[in-house]
């Protein structure tokens, strides 16, 4: 994290953030034929054939995140406080997050690494916090009645805006293997 005043009320913060997991559940087809360029199985390939399918987990799953925040904080006068954050991040993990099974095809585990479905790659929010000036010690009504004081002073406005790009989606294809449990992506 590096922090640097511009002057008195203004603070700026550059900040990268990395993140790993490892032994995430990892789910795949234990009984999956060897599976062609099309996607079509040959079930004369399962390495068990009196099974018609075998569910397996495992917890060797890995995840990656990978972050670079920029904040800006700015103190205004009487009592307005502002505050600006972007996040620009990426999101990676070696198993398929969706759909009925995580591994389309059992033996390559580098064919389901890609971008994490709960990932966001740009994200921005803006936020105000103001100080009403009506109560004891501000500006207006520093002599009110309790009964006054307790009705209109100290009140606090405050307002936040986020923005960011949508999550990934996955564009699946039909499944061509024979097995319930997985889900094939284009």
């Amino acid at each position: 994290s590096i922090q640097h005043s511009l002057r008195p009320g203004d603070l700026i913060e550059v900040v990268y953030m990395g993140a790993s997991g490892h032994n995430q559940q990892h789910r795949y087809e234990g009984n999956q034929c060897r599976v062609g360029p099309d996607l079509r199985c040959d079930p004369a390939t399962r390495p068990y054939p009196r099974y018609s399918s075998l569910l397996t987990a495992d917890f060797n799953g890995n995840s990656s995140y990978n972050a670079l925040i920029a904040r800006y904080h700015h103190q205004a006068f009487r009592g307005l406080d502002l505050r600006f954050e972007y996040t620009f991040g990426k999101a990676i993990n070696d198993h398929f997050q969706g759909g009925a099974n995580d591994s389309q095809i059992s033996t390559c585990r580098a064919c389901d690494k890609g971008v994490a479905s709960f990932d966001v790659k740009h994200r921005a929010v803006a936020s105000f916090i103001y100080n009403l000036p009506f109560g004891k010690g501000r500006q207006f009504g520093s002599q009110m009645a309790p009964v006054l004081e307790g009705i209109v002073g100290n009140w606090v406005i405050t307002g936040i805006g986020t923005f960011a790009t949508g999550q990934p989606f996955d564009v699946t294809a039909p499944n061509t293997t024979g097995f319930n449990n997985i889900t094939h992506r284009a």
